[in-house]
């Protein structure tokens, strides 16, 4: 850290002589030539930083870096894909060679699976031989600052790697992989669109509503109101909630009972999520609930096989496309932004991040994000190094910059996504958007003095207190918590999808940004979140019912209309991209400056 930080605050000084450069650097530097770094990752998804004024994207500051810490030229050459499909095909046909990719946490499984990739170091002396003279110049930081959570979450996840004897052997992605950014999928809504008030709703019936994953299979208000994400997994992924909602229910109101632990419920969550790919666990599943019924209440079939865990999914999903006003991939976060053109998008939480803080920057209007209380996707990213990568040395360092908190909190400001980084720069940065005590402070500082009790004093001002030591324990430095107060989640009361009156706590970027744990309700956010797994050889089953549920959508006049605009609108995404992320940190600092 404080080296970074040096090198932030003084000129730019050259240092030839003082370090090594490892076996890659000597070869280039021999020869003259600067050495390679390729890149791989999505659009859109690395921060800027900024030097004497100007904002320098991190890829490129990397090079500067490099040269002032090795005193080694390098050049990043870095590219980008849109989904895990296509930068596997190109990576398995060979037209692609890149020393670093950023896949997901399904496609670093079939990555494993394949062959495709190589481990990291597995102990210090590896890591000192592969960066050789410079060793001492870089500190590991992705061990030092990695939220325990999600390294804990990478240690559970597993796949079958092939060893050069042709036999396998089980591995998890924490010896394959560094994770990058995380988060969950959910909904972002507009409470207020114009649809749900003409058809006699509040703005508290909707966020009620939407606590529910069922409320998208509503035939009334909802209908028409939203796009369904062209995007097989994710998809695949809410249709479950809806053909398996009865067992999420159960397994939710046993964990809130008391009944079932913590680790139970999670694991009961994975094993609905990944059933076909654990037919028979599923099965025990059903059987272990069926002895939590009353008498009177239909038991759960026990006998499922892949095929109709397929089919009673796709069914459910060929309604969801009815409901729905076509697919999109991108669109829909910036769709909902306007007020009148959409009242839902299924998103990622990142990219709900951006719609609430554009719409609000822009339109005035305030969307809400809720991840419904049954449950939900987690999901990760994650670096990992192909196993003909040709500079290994330097894709690590590459992690070992990124994995800087102060490097991480740059990311977290420019894209809106939440880094596997935790630290003190992490949680400060958070706090500087979300934290009401940090606010107060800085508009009072004597209250540092005059409040000893800050839990009261919450209580008096209407703070909800938020520990989020889950996810930075063991990463701060003495003095530094995951203590926040907040007033953007609150309570509300409105009628639910069975008219009965419910209250729930919603919120907005907060939210989105750190799923809570341990609080009321349908805040206790984490022990219902489960990983999709790779599908392995049961992929083709649900290839074929995405296809069946795509083609399940009949195109009415008024749709066609609507992909005309979108197809006009499309021309200007490019240049509004360009901008978007200017936005969403005017916006943070803007509602900063507000409280």
């Amino acid at each position: 850290m404080a080296k970074l930080t040096k090198i932030l605050a003084l000129p730019l000084v050259i240092i030839l002589s003082s370090f090594g450069s490892g076996a890659e650097a000597s070869k280039a530097l021999a020869a003259g030539e600067n050495l390679i770094l390729r890149v791989w990752n999505w659009e859109d998804y690395i921060g800027v930083i900024e030097v004497d004024g100007e904002e320098i994207p991190l890829d490129e500051y990397f090079e500067t870096y490099v040269k002032e810490v090795d005193g080694v030229d390098i050049d990043v050459i870095y590219e980008t894909f849109d989904t895990n499909e296509t930068m596997l095909s190109q990576l398995q046909s060979g037209a692609a060679t890149y020393d670093l990719i950023c896949p997901s946490d399904y496609a670093i499984q079939k990555m494993m699976s394949q062959g495709l990739l190589q481990p990291f170091a597995a102990s210090e002396e590896e890591r000192q031989a592969l960066y050789g003279d410079t060793y001492g110049n870089w500190s590991d930081n992705y061990a030092l600052y990695a939220s325990p959570y999600l390294q804990d979450w990478f240690d559970e996840i597993v796949a079958s790697v092939p060893e050069e004897d042709g036999s396998t052997s089980v591995h998890s992605l924490s010896e394959y992989a560094r994770g990058y950014m995380w988060g969950t999928l959910g909904i972002t809504y507009n409470p207020e669109y114009k649809g749900y008030i003409q058809a006699g709703m509040s703005p508290e019936d909707v966020m009620v509503q939407l606590s529910d994953w069922n409320a998208l299979w509503d035939q009334t208000a909802f209908w028409g109101t939203f796009q369904i994400k062209d995007s097989m997994r994710d998809t695949f992924s809410i249709g479950l909630m809806r053909t398996f909602d009865p067992a999420f229910e159960l397994l939710l109101e046993l964990y809130q009972a008391g009944t079932i632990s913590e680790e139970r419920y999670t694991a009961a969550v994975n094993v609905i999520f990944n059933a076909i790919n654990h037919v028979d666990s599923f099965n025990g599943l059903m059987e272990e609930l069926n002895g939590y019924l009353e008498p009177s209440e239909a038991a759960f079939p026990t006998d499922y096989t892949i095929e109709e865990i397929i089919s009673l999914t796709q069914s459910d999903l060929e309604v969801l496309r009815g409901n729905s006003y076509g697919l999109e991939t991108d669109s829909g976060k910036t769709d909902i932004q306007t007020g009148t053109r959409s009242g839902i998008c299924l998103a990622w939480s990142g990219d709900a991040i951006y719609s609430m803080d554009t719409a609000e920057e822009e339109t005035g209007i305030e969307l809400y994000y809720s991840v419904p209380k049954t449950g939900g996707n987690i999901w990760f990213d994650g670096w990992v190094i192909p196993k003909n990568a040709p500079n290994v040395e330097y894709a690590n360092k590459f992690i070992d910059f990124l994995s800087d908190p102060e490097i991480a909190a740059y990311n977290m400001d420019y894209i809106g996504y939440t880094p596997f980084i935790a630290g003190d720069d992490i949680v400060e940065k958070a706090k500087e958007w979300y934290d009401e005590k940090t606010w107060a402070i800085e508009e009072d500082p004597s209250l540092l003095e005059s409040v000893s009790d800050w839990d009261a004093y919450a209580e008096e001002e209407g703070w909800l207190k938020v520990d989020l030591s889950y996810f930075f324990e063991g990463s701060l430095s003495e003095g530094e918590d995951a203590i926040f107060y907040t007033t953007e989640i609150q309570p509300v009361t409105g009628t639910n999808l069975h008219g009965e009156e419910e209250t729930i706590y919603v919120g907005r970027q907060f939210l989105a940004q750190y799923p809570t744990i341990g609080l009321p309700d349908n805040l206790d956010i984490i022990p219902g979140l489960a990983v999709m797994e790779d599908y392995g050889d049961n992929n083709e089953y649900v290839l074929r019912m995405w296809e069946n549920v795509k083609a399940s959508g009949v195109l009415e006049p008024w749709i066609i209309v609507l992909f005309v605009i979108e197809i006009a609108l499309a021309l200007g995404i490019a240049s509004y991209f360009i901008v978007r992320k200017q936005l969403s940190l005017h916006q943070r600092k803007k509602r900063r400056a507000a409280n």
